[in-house]
């Protein structure tokens, strides 16, 4: 009898030595994704337009374990911040959108999901946190500041987003005529930039990702003063062209 009981034990801590989350696997946003962190851990940074309504999948993730994975949940404590995820079916790892986001102000959600393993007696899990960034909101804009005069054709600076494939464009209205932007998001001007003219050029730049379009105002200020070493310099924020703008309508 002792035999036997010692061979049930040994057969137990077999299946639970080799019971565990082994790997991580994840699909979503808008390019590949490569997971990081050592299993039963996993972890990835993904990028999602700002524009899903409710009910859009935001990303799959699928656990591998031994034996076999039961389910998947938020962890209880800050796997799902504000509840705007949702885990449709508990056993396809799928973390839909569940309440809408305010993207203006909403830049990043960090969710947590917990795999739980098939152990008939104590079951394992495996934590895999995913980090949703969400890309370009109408309230962010490109700020720059030119040399005067800056000629035809110059490249002031480059469009970036978190949606890495869009394809960018120009909106008419504004100086819209005064830039072009190309495919891979370089800012170049259409036209001379001079003081004498104008010295606040102000259009809107438009980014095209799949079916979704989203806006990012473009301002630029033609001033030798904030200028290092002859060569542009992107200003932190729309503030500070705002202001010298309005210093110079006083002057």
């Amino acid at each position: 009898m002792d035999k036997l009981l010692g061979f049930v034990c040994a057969l137990l801590c077999a299946w639970n030595a080799e019971a565990a989350v082994t790997s991580w696997a994840a699909t979503g946003g808008v390019a590949a994704i490569t997971v990081g962190g050592t299993a039963p851990a996993g972890s990835a940074t993904i990028y999602l337009q700002s524009s899903l309504a409710v009910g859009a999948t935001l990303f799959t993730v699928t656990a591998t374990a031994n034996p076999a994975i039961a389910s998947y949940t938020f962890d209880a404590t800050d796997g799902n911040p504000a509840t705007h995820g949702a885990i449709a079916v508990s056993t396809s790892g799928a973390v839909t959108l569940a309440k809408a986001i305010d993207y203006p102000t909403v830049k990043q959600v960090i969710f947590k999901v917990v795999a739980t393993d098939t152990t008939p007696t104590t079951p394992l899990t495996g934590t895999f946190t995913m980090t949703v960034n969400f890309g370009p909101s109408t309230d962010s804009a490109y700020s720059f500041c030119v040399a005067d005069p800056t000629p035809l054709g110059t490249t002031i600076g480059k469009a970036t987003a978190s949606a890495t494939a869009g394809t960018w464009a120009v909106m008419a209205g504004g100086d819209a005529a005064k830039f072009t932007v190309a495919t891979g998001g370089s800012i170049t001007t259409a036209a001379i930039l001079e003081s004498s003219g104008q010295v606040y050029y102000t259009t809107t730049l438009t980014l095209t990702d799949a079916s979704a379009v989203t806006n990012w105002p473009l301002h630029v200020l033609v001033d030798n003063s904030c200028l290092s070493s002859g060569v542009a310099n992107v200003i932190s924020g729309v503030a500070m062209i705002v202001m010298t703008v309005l210093a110079f309508a006083v002057v």
